[in-house]
């Protein structure tokens, strides 16, 4: 080959910067985008899908609860998820709430446990803490089992459960 037939870039020959190449090039920058696209639907996409989902025991007073597990994800099966919020009913509250919802594998039953922690006022404590158990049909979520106990079992009520994505969607922090 003659040195006129040669690119700057080195012993290629001037015909690989052809159409046929810039093609090449764009091909590859275009599936890197996509691919980078898809990434970023892909990577954010579950978190569209966390809520604020609220669970109730069906228990009535003084042994009612009404839980907002904020950002909640509904696990998959055979998986369980985390329970954090606060709930609405125990008094005084707002108390804050901790748990774990797991879905069987199976696909057919949500069983939900979380504590409604017990809280101080003014340096003195008020209200312990209220164990919460609820046993649901997956994906109806209706006509479940429903139990609040005190850590001690000194006090319990039972309800038909039930939980749903929260109306309104946004509840704040009272």
């Amino acid at each position: 080959m003659s040195q006129g037939l040669l690119s700057f870039r080195g012993a290629l020959p001037r015909y690989a910067f052809t159409s046929d190449r810039r093609r090449e090039i764009h091909m590859r920058r275009s599936s890197g985008l996509v691919l980078f696209a898809l990434g970023l639907v892909l990577g954010t996409g579950s978190s569209a899908h966390a809520l604020n989902f609220c669970f109730n025991p069906g228990t009535d007073a003084p042994y009612g609860s009404l839980a907002v597990a904020e950002k909640f994800r509904k696990p998959a099966r055979g998986s369980c998820t985390p329970i954090n919020g606060f709930d609405l009913v125990v008094t005084p509250g707002p108390r804050l709430v901790s748990g774990t919802a797991c879905l069987n594998s199976a696909g057919d039953t949500l069983r939900v446990a979380y504590v409604v922690h017990g809280i101080a006022v003014f340096g003195v404590g008020s209200g312990g803490d209220v164990n919460v158990s609820i046993i649901l049909p997956y994906p109806a979520l209706t006509n479940g089992y429903g139990r609040t106990t005190d850590p001690k079992g000194t006090f319990a009520a039972t309800g038909s459960g039930h939980a749903n994505p929260c109306i309104p969607p946004v509840i704040p922090i009272p």
